[in-house]
Parts: C-alpha cells; structure tokens; sequence
C-alpha cells in the first residue's frame, strides 16, 4: 500500500472526504479517503462494515466514517451530496 498520512478515528470523531477506494492487505482493511489511510483488523465490525458499504461504484463519491461508542455499531457511514454541502 502507497504510503499516505494514516489516521486514528477516536470515538465520536469523523472523517470526511473523497472515497478512493478500500485495499485489503495481509491482516488489515485499508480505506482511502482524500490523502488519508484509515486501517482496521480484518476480523473487526469496522472491516465488516466497510467491507459491505464501501464498494467500487461508489469511489470517487463524498463520504463521511464516524467513530462511536457503540459496540453493535462502532463506526457509522455515510455519503454525502455534494450538490448541498457545496458552499455558493
């Protein structure tokens, strides 16, 4: 994997931006969004969740990752619409 500015998600934290894609290396999921890599444990909830959501036809694509403190649900995703979130 390129190496890129790798980031930390504490809890209740988010990141935003560009999804530019998910690599699955050795024990790790690897997300790419803007210039930052987020990583996890394949055999987390996180890697699991990305795994599902964070598919192809959605690189390129605005996106949000926040960090919870719920076990059940310990990161949350969600795109964003470019159109409103621009600022004219």
């Amino acid at each position: 994997m390129p190496e890129k500015q790798k980031t930390w998600l504490p809890s209740f934290s988010e990141i935003v931006g560009m999804f530019n894609g998910l690599v699955i290396e050795g024990e790790f999921t690897h997300v790419k969004i803007d210039d930052d890599v987020l990583s996890f444990q394949n055999e987390t909830q996180e890697a699991a969740f990305l795994k599902q959501f964070l598919t192809d036809n959605i690189v390129g694509k605005k996106i949000g990752i926040l960090r919870t403190d719920n076990p059940d649900k310990p990161i949350l995703i969600r795109m964003i619409d470019q159109k409103r979130s621009s600022k004219n």
